[in-house]
């Protein structure tokens, strides 16, 4: 493959994840918006959140099977379409039931899109494969800051989301086109036989599941109720507090461009239990009252480097059988995302907006407290394979 070719795909890659964000991230922005046009409680929004990560979910599993006959392009290619198509129609959903028909849709489409993405890069046989990796969650970081402020702000100034939701059509659109003309190398037929995961390396495998499912709750749920916890807390309307969803993942963004240069100094697993313990801090600090609001934003360069080091480190500890464990991890993972949507939506409806928004906190002491298990369970996992190795000479 031409290096001018892998550049273009390196490139339009970049474009492609800066659109999914832009239009993935908008949803946490209009949920008090929908639940005034749709007329509905914090409950159905969780139960929305709720079946929106379950259709990403599917999209996923279902993306994992067509790609045995799709590439990575295609499989892209076939995800925006499908979230151009879930875009438009959802911009005339007339009830609670068709907006969330509509992000069934289009979150199938982004589950493709994803695995995509997040396969690419090693497919074109790039030689800085870290950096690359990093750079592309960089730009999804990117794109989901620009939207939370540019969103907030048109929300705010009484521009209609159903608009904002034809304008992410064309978006596909022409990422789409930009894509189609991404030079694919040729499939490599391979017989390789994938070893077993033995029981002594089933329980890591559920701390990473959970470990890294209630970092990943927090995240998500962070990009999905801060916004309703400022309006009902402060009454900030949607261009005032955009500004700290908008902060929150500015620093993400910029942690994830930098962060790698740390890590290599002070090691993955330390790393990871270092930032989560300084975010679980400042984004406590962050919920006391008003004035301390930035420190919970400025959490976010904390939280950046927690889910690429998590990957990282899963390759590395399974290498034998890395990209097994890796779609069980994001299966569980999400799936833990998915129930703490609606655990958040009930607990508003029940509790109260205040209380109920500690459970974000909440879910990084629990990761932070199975991430400090990982590291013990590491070194008897590789006592065990070494004694087994032993045994084998």
């Amino acid at each position: 493959m031409k290096k001018s070719h892998k550049i273009y795909a390196i490139v339009a890659s970049f474009f492609v994840m800066l659109i999914m964000a832009i239009t993935e991230s908008i949803r946490g922005i209009l949920i008090p918006t929908f639940k005034l046009d749709f007329n509905i409680t914090n409950t159905q929004i969780g139960r929305f959140l709720f079946v929106s990560t379950l259709a990403y979910i599917v999209g996923t599993y279902f993306a994992g099977k067509v790609s045995r006959v799709m590439n990575q392009k295609q499989l892209s290619i076939m995800g925006m379409i499908i979230s151009g198509l879930g875009f438009f129609g959802t911009s005339f959903a007339q009830t609670y039931i068709h907006l969330v028909l509509g992000y069934v849709v289009l979150t199938i489409g982004i589950g493709f899109v994803v695995l995509g993405l997040n396969t690419i890069v090693p497919a074109i046989k790039v030689v800085y494969i870290s950096v690359v990796i990093n750079m592309l969650h960089f730009f999804y970081g990117l794109g989901a800051t620009l939207t939370q402020r540019v969103a907030g702000y048109m929300i705010s100034h009484g521009v209609n989301w159903r608009h904002i939701f034809l304008g992410f059509t064309v978006l596909y659109v022409i990422a789409i086109i930009v894509y189609s003309f991404v030079e694919m190398p040729k499939r490599e037929i391979t017989s390789r036989h994938l070893e077993m995961i033995h029981e002594y390396e089933k329980p890591l495998i559920l701390m990473f599941c959970l470990g890294l499912g209630f970092y990943i709750a927090a995240e998500i749920q962070t990009a999905n109720w801060l916004l309703n916890y400022l309006s009902e807390m402060y009454d900030y309307d949607a261009d005032q507090a955009s500004k700290y969803v908008a902060l929150f993942f500015g620093m993400l963004a910029i942690g994830r461009l930098f962060g790698g240069y740390l890590l290599e100094k002070i090691g993955y697993l330390k790393g990871i239990t270092i930032c989560l313990f300084i975010a679980l801090v400042t984004y406590s600090i962050g919920l006391v009252n008003e004035s301390t609001l930035l420190l919970l934003s400025l959490s976010g360069i904390f939280f950046s480097i927690v889910y690429p080091t998590a990957m990282l480190v899963i390759q590395k500890v399974f290498e034998h059988n890395a990209m097994r464990v890796v779609s069980i991890v994001s299966m569980v993972a999400s799936l833990v995302n998915m129930i703490s949507g609606y655990f958040v939506g009930y607990l508003n409806d029940n509790i109260g907006v205040r209380l109920s928004y500690f459970s974000i906190p909440i879910s990084l002491a629990i990761a932070l407290s199975l991430f400090i298990a990982i590291g013990f369970e590491m070194k008897r996992v590789e006592h065990k394979r070494t004694e087994l190795e032993g045994v084998v000479v």
